[in-house]
């Protein structure tokens, strides 16, 4: 893969093996969850949208495995349930015109023991949340989830062609400050003061700045919020 096609790429299968089993199981789980979140409306499953918390609690060392099993489990419960329609005391599918089963079985991947897997580095056999969450939006006829999906690769991982880090002495209280705030919230919208108060620290890094104040949805994990809060 070249840089042009990494900037390009509208799919995520290509991207994750072009970089490879190094990335961490906190990065890709935090990947499926943002994946998730992004049609979470469509999650008509209780025990999903429980499962896609969890998971990112889990991702942060704010879960335990045996939380995140319990999740898991009932996630995968509700979708032997939505399988099996025919049975009357299961509750009925509240959006028959989504596949309610393939975003049950997304939600409960994201709370695996570990992230990935086959469908990951593109073997055969295997899928992982992602694919099965953009696979459903797909065959519902929404569309572009895929190209959604890559777009969100580029903000958890910064450019492997032109790797970029946080120096030390621009962590100050401002920034770390700014970033853990942004970071426990969940919402992004003030990366471009952290830009700004990034460049007062000294920071002269254009691939960092340039990131904070693109208009790239940014979510858990992204790289520069990372690298400032030191999460790997």
């Amino acid at each position: 893969m070249t840089e042009a096609e990494w900037l390009a790429c509208n799919h995520p299968a290509p991207m994750l093996k072009f970089l490879g089993r190094t990335v961490s199981q906190r990065k890709l789980r935090l990947f499926a969850v943002a994946c998730c979140r992004r049609v979470l409306h469509c999650f008509g499953q209780e025990r999903s949208r429980e499962a896609i918390d969890v998971a990112e609690r889990f991702a942060d060392d704010r879960a335990t495995p045996v939380e995140l099993r319990a999740a898991a489990l009932a996630a995968a419960e509700a979708t032997f349930e939505l399988a099996n329609p025919q049975d009357s005391r299961w509750p009925a599918d509240p959006n028959p015109d989504l596949p309610a089963q393939l975003l049950c079985e997304a939600a409960e991947m994201t709370c695996w023991p570990t992230i990935g897997g086959a469908g990951v580095w593109g073997a055969e056999g295997g899928h992982s949340a992602w694919e099965a969450v953009a696979l459903g939006m797909e065959a519902a006829g929404r569309g572009g989830e895929w190209e959604n999906q890559s777009a969100l690769l580029r903000d958890l991982f910064v450019n492997p062609f032109h790797p970029a880090s946080i120096d030390p002495a621009w962590q100050t209280s401002a920034v770390v400050s700014l970033a853990r705030t942004m970071y426990e919230e969940r919402e992004f919208a003030p990366m471009p003061v952290l830009a700004d108060a990034l460049e007062e620290a000294g920071c002269d890094d254009v691939g960092i700045l340039a990131h904070c104040r693109s208009h790239a949805t940014h979510v858990r994990g992204c790289w520069v919020v990372d690298g400032v809060l030191g999460k790997g």
